[in-house]
């Protein structure tokens, strides 16, 4: 996928971790978004494993390029 901050990036990244390799949105506004996924688009970029949050970098970057909205995935 690429580098950020010297480090490959994963396709997942555990929520709690993304600052290690992006430098926005924050933790809590990421977790702003997961809280309202089903309403602002972002569920595409949400994967649950057990309690643990993970977010798809690819699909979050598609997010991001639809100027936050759903994206077709």
């Amino acid at each position: 996928m690429g580098t950020m901050i010297g480090r490959p990036i994963p396709p997942f990244v555990p929520l709690t971790m993304w600052p290690d390799y992006f430098p926005w949105p924050s933790v809590s506004a990421l977790r702003a978004l997961v809280f309202r996924q089903d309403t602002n688009g972002f569920a595409p970029c949400v994967r649950k494993v057990g309690k643990r949050v993970l977010i798809d970098t690819q699909a979050f970057l598609n997010w991001v390029a639809s100027g936050g909205k759903a994206a077709n995935l």
